[in-house]
Formats: structure tokens, C-alpha cells, sequence
């Protein structure tokens, strides 16, 4: 089980798109009508973004990113492995006219290698005393620079943990389920999440 240390707070000024960039959290100030990129950084190393289309007249928000188990009910059932917690805090919401996306960069191990096969990952979803299989809703892919990310689309950005192979959900003490997603159903369920296909 794997933790990042996050210990200070910067913003960072825009160009052609806005871009704060925060080691823990922070004030986000959208600029209006325009891709907005926040960026979750642990020294210097990135750890995660959130990227929007902001609306004409963005109000400011808290985002803020956690990767401390401590507070986690799930921590002991991921001991035995590579396993990453991700725990978005948005304050009251994202300013955005389209679904927002998360997207969490494939962390790596003391070697300089990926922790997580991208092929073996699997997501879960941490919600009201709940763990949840919510795999089908990320996508993988590579950035730009290269790196391996997974991303996500939701207004509701949550808590989320990045393994490297299923858990007994057997062992776990508290409910724990695998999200089925509907084709037929909205475009979100309960999880907030938005499904790849959709996008």
C-alpha cells in the first residue's frame, strides 16, 4: 500500500488555457469559457489533474487531493499490494458546461518503474461506508510526455483507489460491490461516474 506526502499549496498563472497547479489543494479561479486545467502535484512528480470547459461566469471552488490512507476504512484490505489512494475534495462544485474529467497519473515504484500494470489495474470506488469496483467507467492511455494515465469523467469527483489486482471483497468488514453499469440507464448512476462509451 502506497501514500504520497503532499506538504504545500502554489497557483500558478495562465496562458492560453488556465492552470493551477496545487501539492495538496487550493482556490481554483476558472478562467471563463475556457479549458481549465488543475493540477495535484507531490514534489515533482504529478500526481493526478482535473481538467474543464468553464462556463461564462465560473464561481471560485476548493479543490483538494488526499493520498493519505489514515483516514481510509479500506486501508488493511490493500496491505498485500501496490495500492494508491486518491480522495478528491471539491467545494460547493465544479464550474463547468461539460462533464469534467479526472485524471490520475500511473504512479511510480522506488525502481522508477510503473507500480500498476495498466492491463491489471483495477479501480475502486470509496463512497458512504461502501467499496466499489468502478474499472469500467476509467480508460488508460498515454499522455502526451508519454506517461500512462487513467482518466474519468464526473461532476462529482470522489475518492478512488488504484490497484494492482482485485481485492477479496470476502475480507472486507464493510459492504463492498461491483458497480454494473446500464447502457440503457442516464448518463450517470450512483457512482457519478460517466462511462467511457459516452464521452
Amino acid at each position: 500500500m502506497k501514500k504520497f506526502f503532499c506538504t504545500a499549496t502554489a497557483l500558478l498563472a495562465a496562458f492560453s488555457l488556465s492552470t493551477a497547479v496545487f501539492a495538496s489543494g487550493g482556490v481554483v479561479k476558472s478562467v471563463a469559457n475556457e479549458m481549465n486545467v488543475v493540477t495535484f502535484e507531490s514534489g515533482s512528480e504529478t500526481q493526478a489533474k482535473l481538467q474543464y470547459m468553464a462556463d461564462s461566469d465560473p464561481d471560485s471552488f476548493y479543490a483538494g487531493l488526499s493520498t493519505d490512507w489514515d483516514d481510509c476504512a479500506f486501508a488493511d484490505v490493500f496491505d498485500d499490494q501496490n495500492a494508491f489512494l486518491y480522495a478528491f475534495e471539491i467545494d460547493p462544485s465544479i464550474p463547468s458546461t461539460t462533464v469534467p474529467a479526472i485524471v490520475i497519473y500511473n504512479p511510480f515504484d522506488a525502481d522508477g518503474d510503473a507500480a500498476v500494470n495498466p492491463k491489471d489495474v483495477v479501480f475502486y470506488r470509496v463512497s458512504n461506508g461502501t467499496l466499489e469496483d468502478v474499472s469500467s467507467y476509467f480508460t488508460a492511455g498515454k499522455n502526451d510526455s508519454g506517461d500512462t494515465i487513467f482518466t474519468v469523467r464526473t461532476r462529482t469527483p470522489g475518492t478512488y483507489i488504484l490497484a494492482e489486482k482485485a481485492v477479496d471483497t470476502a475480507s472486507v468488514s464493510k459492504t463492498a460491490v461491483t458497480a454494473e453499469p446500464k447502457e440503457a440507464a442516464a448518463k450517470t448512476d450512483a457512482t457519478g461516474l460517466y462511462l467511457p462509451s459516452r464521452r
